[in-house]
């Protein structure tokens, strides 16, 4: 290493050399760190699986354990008793099955009443809140047949044309009514 000496002194050290050489200092402790873990994770797994197998194959308890829960189950015949009460058990399903659909059949029916009760009613309403429209037109009616029947023919036919003119102009407004109602019921 070739240092020029400056006034008989050794050149000061610049802060960017100090931190280079801080900077590789560190990356050496990073690696050897690393490796270090990694040694002493791999030692401590392989510890502690040999002290597990060891554990398994020298603990007569364990070993027991682990040999009855490998044995195949033996079948036994049932006793009379097991299977009166599997009948018993399996009756009462099937009967409360039957009941459940017995039971949701009714309420589709009382549903269905209901529904056409609630349907007649309010046709009923509808029919009863149109009471006074329908008298109004009753009463009109009649009042015309009379008048035409006790007129002559023609101012009867008269009357007949201009009736028939304003039931088909309402006609038409009710259809027209009716279509706008829906396309603003829609909107």
């Amino acid at each position: 290493m070739d240092v020029a000496l400056t006034n008989g002194r050794m050149p000061r050290k610049h802060l960017g050399d100090q931190l280079d050489r801080f900077d590789s200092i560190l990356d050496g402790l990073s690696g050897a760190l690393n490796q270090s873990v990694a040694d002493a994770a791999r030692e401590g797994v392989k510890g502690a699986v040999k002290d597990a197998v060891i554990e398994m194959l020298t603990d007569p308890d364990l070993r027991a354990a682990l040999h009855q829960a490998t044995m195949p189950a033996r079948e036994s015949k049932p006793t009379f008793w097991q299977r009166l009460k599997t009948r018993i058990h399996d009756g009462a399903l099937t009967a409360g099955l039957a009941v459940s659909a017995v039971v949701a059949g009714g309420r589709e029916k009382a549903r269905a009443v209901r529904d056409t009760v609630n349907d007649t009613k309010t046709r009923a309403s509808l029919a009863w809140q149109l009471r006074k429209v329908m008298l109004i037109g009753l009463g009109i009616g009649l009042a015309v047949a009379t008048f035409s029947y006790l007129t002559t023919h023609g101012l009867a036919a008269a009357l007949s044309g201009a009736g028939a003119a304003a039931t088909a102009i309402a006609v038409q407004v009710g259809i027209w009514v009716r279509r706008t109602v829906r396309r603003l019921a829609i909107a």
